[in-house]
């Protein structure tokens, strides 16, 4: 009988070693499997910070591409816009020239058409 019972004993020792033994494998593969996933997780982390840098300098590429673009229009449209003024301008002086009239008139005529083109081309 108590051999019966040091064996149960020794059966039940056993068994609880290896009990323990199992649940510090499954411990130690959830460690392992925790720590995989977070290494996963921040490298996706990473490719996403990544992805969102190399969008922020297109954009900021493309809006300085755009900035450019208007500016070099905008300054088109002024020069068009002073060259236009200044052909009118002559050609206002070149038809003053051809009138008819005493100098005081066409001088004054020039100017009043000048301001004209003047405040329209400011428009």
């Amino acid at each position: 009988m108590l051999e019966l019972m040091k064996q149960r004993e020794e059966s039940m020792t056993q068994r609880a070693m290896e009990m323990s033994a199992t649940v510090e494998r499954v411990m130690a593969d959830a460690k392992n499997a925790e720590q995989q996933h977070r290494v996963e997780a921040e490298t996706a982390l990473r490719k996403l910070e990544e992805q969102r840098e190399a969008e922020r300098l297109k954009f900021e590429r493309e809006l300085e591409r755009r900035t450019k673009e208007l500016e070099r229009d905008k300054k088109r449209k002024e020069l068009e816009m002073k060259a236009r003024a200044s052909r009118r301008e002559q050609e206002l002086k070149e038809e003053v020239l051809q009138m008819k009239r005493p100098p005081e008139v066409n001088a004054t005529c020039v100017n009043l058409r000048i301001g004209f083109i003047a405040k329209s081309a400011m428009l």
